[in-house]
C-alpha cells in the first residue's frame, strides 16, 4: 500500500509536527534545505522509520 501525496503530508505533520516547517517558512529556509533534492525519497525513508512495518 502506498500513500497519496496528500496522506504523507498529513502523516508528516502528525509524527514531526508543524513546528520545523513552520519555522523554515519564517526563517526562508528553502524545502530542500529540510527534505533534501529528492522529498518523496525522504518521505517515503521516513515513513518507512516510523510505520509500523518499517
Amino acid at each position: 500500500m502506498t500513500m497519496s501525496d496528500a496522506e504523507m503530508g498529513g502523516f508528516l505533520a502528525k509524527v514531526i509536527g508543524p513546528e520545523p516547517f513552520e519555522q523554515a517558512a519564517v526563517d526562508g529556509t528553502p524545502i530542500r534545505e529540510i527534505v533534501g533534492q529528492d522529498p518523496v525519497e525522504f518521505v517515503e525513508a521516513f515513513v518507512q522509520n516510523y510505520s509500523e512495518g518499517g
